[in-house]
């Protein structure tokens, strides 16, 4: 006897993977319960606490002579940061200037 395999026989209804799936999704359930009565609960505790206390104001200590720099002076960093845009009109300008020597 031979079997037609171009016709796809449909299967039967499995009643295990049903049973697994059950079981799985039930496991999923509990646990989302249990974590969110957790959190919930965890929540409720800390507003029953009363409100945070105001956090403290930073010690008033005078800064060393000659420690603090100014915001003119503190901007090197950016000055040293290369400027692409800059560098290509540098490099233009010069084009220009070779280019209009060479023609003279």
């Amino acid at each position: 006897m031979s079997r037609d395999y171009k016709v796809r026989r449909a299967a039967p209804l499995q009643m295990r993977r049903l049973r697994d799936f059950g079981a799985g999704a039930a496991a999923g359930t509990v646990l989302t319960a249990l974590v969110f009565v957790a959190l919930h609960g965890a929540a409720r505790r800390d507003a029953a606490a009363g409100p945070a206390p105001p956090p403290l104001p930073p010690p008033a200590t005078a800064p060393a002579a000659g420690s603090v720099r100014s915001p003119s002076t503190d901007n090197t960093f950016y000055k040293d940061l290369v400027h692409p845009e800059a560098e290509q009109a540098r490099r233009e300008r010069e084009l220009q200037r070779n280019a209009a020597a060479a023609a003279r």
